[in-house]
């Protein structure tokens, strides 16, 4: 198993103003939609895109089919963002109640701090009576808990995250399918605009941490496979990471295979990233292939009208153009 938590992604350490985004979405597709993977022999589909996504890796956003009337955008206000990330991405979106007061209002006294949150509650259930019903979560209080009840076409990318990591795949192609999903979900760090806060850095780091080592286990079965584009992709996206770049120079050890390292019977393959200029595959019997790649940003196309346009005698118009 390549990963501990895989089983159950929370065992470890107890996890204790930026751009605000209501997306008007159409019928798009989202990396949910269209992904299936087996587990245990059966095949376990994913439904078709949701109806509403709460972004919580990566800039918060709120996306749903509808807009908000400014005066009662929920969003507009930090604690109502920082209260769907901290409890959106806590385990089964359950958050102990005096974990989200000690992260949204550390220097209150805790009456003060109870009431706040009840406030902030009460701001986001206004908010949400614009949201259709088919996609409204509801924020519950009760006991000494805070929760997140989603409704059935709704999705936190956290939850979804982490739930495709934990797929159990016989098959490699349905690992790797589940690992490629998951990576799909990951658009950013969690609440990058939350800083200083001790619970929000430490969930930061350890979902950061997740998102690496999927990567990595990603590229290595991509290339077990043969599938050269996708390994080069995969390991295009690991190299950005922060600090991969200095530990590429500064020599790290490769990358273990994640397949049968064990079995005597299986060639074992290493990997090792090269800033990001390609990646060196060492064979078990000593040999090395190299690929090499370039990463190059995304440039849109230029569309240019190209020599005059001419009538063509048929009540139309005859015209060139090249795209560059």
């Amino acid at each position: 198993m390549p990963f501990q938590e895989r089983a159950g992604w929370w065992v470890g350490p107890t996890f204790q103003e930026s751009n605000v985004t209501t997306v008007l979405r159409s019928n798009t597709t989202t990396p949910a939609a269209g992904y299936a993977a087996v587990a245990g022999g059966a095949a376990k589909s994913r439904a078709a895109s949701p109806s509403c996504i709460i972004r919580v890796l990566g800039a918060f956003a709120f996306e749903f089919p509808q807009s908000f009337p400014e005066e009662d955008n929920p969003w507009r206000r930090a604690h109502a963002r920082r209260l769907l990330q901290i409890v959106g991405s806590a385990p089964r979106m359950s958050e102990s109640r005096a974990k989200v007061l000690a992260a949204l209002w550390p220097d209150f006294d805790e009456q003060r701090a109870r009431n706040r949150l009840h406030h902030t509650v009460h701001w986001i259930r206004k908010g949400l009576e614009h949201v259709p019903q088919a996609c409204r979560p509801q924020i519950v209080v009760s006991g000494d808990r805070v929760q997140i009840q989603l409704a059935p076409g709704t999705v936190i990318d956290a939850q979804a995250f982490v739930d495709a990591i934990q797929q159990d795949a016989d098959e490699d192609m349905a690992r790797l399918a589940a690992l490629e999903h998951a990576l799909g979900w990951y658009r950013g760090e969690f609440a990058p605009d939350w800083q200083g806060v001790e619970e929000a850095e430490t969930r930061r780091a350890w979902l950061a941490g997740l998102h690496q080592r999927a990567l990595d286990e990603a590229v290595q079965l991509a290339i077990d496979l043969g599938r050269t584009d996708n390994a080069l992709h995969l390991a295009q996206r690991r190299a950005q990471l922060p600090g991969a770049e200095i530990e590429a120079q500064a020599g790290t050890e490769d990358v273990p295979a994640t397949a049968a390292d064990q079995d005597a019977t299986v060639v074992e393959k290493r990997l090792k990233l090269v800033a990001d200029t390609g990646i060196d595959i060492r064979h078990g019997d000593g040999s090395q292939t190299h690929f090499a790649f370039t990463v190059i940003p995304d440039r849109p196309p230029t569309i240019a009208f190209e020599g005059p346009v001419k009538p063509d005698g048929k009540g139309g118009m005859i015209f060139s153009y090249k795209i560059d």
